[in-house]
Protein backbone atom coordinates (compact mmCIF):
# COMPACT_ATOMS: atom_id res chain seq x y z
CA UNK A 1 0.00 0.00 0.00
CA UNK A 2 1.35 3.40 -0.81
CA UNK A 3 1.38 5.52 2.62
CA UNK A 4 2.64 8.93 0.43
CA UNK A 5 -0.47 10.76 0.79
CA UNK A 6 -1.11 9.80 4.52
CA UNK A 7 -1.54 13.06 6.91
CA UNK A 8 -0.35 10.67 9.82
CA UNK A 9 3.49 11.47 9.41
CA UNK A 10 2.38 14.82 9.30
CA UNK A 11 0.18 14.85 12.59
CA UNK A 12 3.38 12.91 14.53
CA UNK A 13 5.68 15.74 13.29
CA UNK A 14 3.03 19.01 14.05
CA UNK A 15 2.86 17.20 17.59
CA UNK A 16 6.69 16.99 17.73
CA UNK A 17 7.21 20.41 16.69
CA UNK A 18 4.39 21.84 19.43
CA UNK A 19 6.26 19.73 22.25
CA UNK A 20 9.56 21.08 20.92
CA UNK A 21 8.73 25.05 21.01
CA UNK A 22 7.34 24.00 24.80
CA UNK A 23 11.04 23.25 26.01
CA UNK A 24 12.80 27.05 24.43
CA UNK A 25 14.58 28.62 26.76
CA UNK A 26 14.03 32.04 25.12
CA UNK A 27 13.09 34.78 26.99
CA UNK A 28 10.07 37.48 25.77
CA UNK A 29 11.21 40.74 25.03
CA UNK A 30 9.57 41.66 28.59
CA UNK A 31 11.14 39.14 30.08
CA UNK A 32 14.78 40.39 28.58
CA UNK A 33 14.11 43.74 29.53
CA UNK A 34 13.09 43.01 32.70
CA UNK A 35 16.04 44.61 35.22
CA UNK A 36 17.65 46.63 32.24
CA UNK A 37 17.76 50.18 32.73
CA UNK A 38 17.35 52.74 29.38
CA UNK A 39 19.63 55.80 29.87
CA UNK A 40 20.23 57.90 26.51
CA UNK A 41 23.96 57.73 27.26
CA UNK A 42 23.77 54.00 27.22
CA UNK A 43 21.93 53.89 23.95
CA UNK A 44 23.97 56.55 22.18
CA UNK A 45 26.93 54.77 23.17
CA UNK A 46 25.91 51.36 22.26
CA UNK A 47 24.41 52.91 18.57
CA UNK A 48 28.18 54.21 18.20
CA UNK A 49 29.80 51.02 18.88
CA UNK A 50 27.00 48.91 16.82
CA UNK A 51 27.28 51.54 13.11
CA UNK A 52 31.29 51.80 13.57
CA UNK A 53 31.16 47.79 14.42
CA UNK A 54 29.12 46.28 11.56
CA UNK A 55 30.11 49.39 9.06
CA UNK A 56 26.70 50.89 8.97
CA UNK A 57 26.16 54.10 7.38
CA UNK A 58 25.98 56.54 10.56
CA UNK A 59 22.39 57.55 8.57
CA UNK A 60 21.16 54.56 9.70
CA UNK A 61 19.88 56.21 12.85
CA UNK A 62 17.63 58.35 11.45
CA UNK A 63 15.53 55.70 9.49
CA UNK A 64 12.04 55.45 10.32
CA UNK A 65 11.90 51.37 10.74
CA UNK A 66 15.16 51.86 13.05
CA UNK A 67 13.49 54.65 14.99
CA UNK A 68 10.24 52.62 15.25
CA UNK A 69 11.64 49.48 16.52
CA UNK A 70 13.71 51.68 18.97
CA UNK A 71 10.20 53.49 20.14
CA UNK A 72 8.18 50.17 20.75
CA UNK A 73 11.06 49.26 23.12
CA UNK A 74 10.88 51.89 25.04
CA UNK A 75 8.22 54.87 24.30
CA UNK A 76 10.43 57.36 26.28
CA UNK A 77 13.56 57.14 23.83
CA UNK A 78 15.43 59.76 22.40
CA UNK A 79 16.72 59.81 19.05
CA UNK A 80 20.17 61.39 17.95
CA UNK A 81 20.96 62.84 14.66
CA UNK A 82 23.74 61.23 12.45
CA UNK A 83 26.22 64.06 13.23
CA UNK A 84 25.93 63.87 16.91
CA UNK A 85 26.92 60.21 16.31
CA UNK A 86 29.41 60.49 14.70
Amino acid sequence: ACHDRSTGNLGRHVKGCVHAQDNTNQLTVAQFARGSTYTHGKLRTKQVRWVCESHRPFTIVEDAGYRDICTMLNSNVKFVSRQTLS
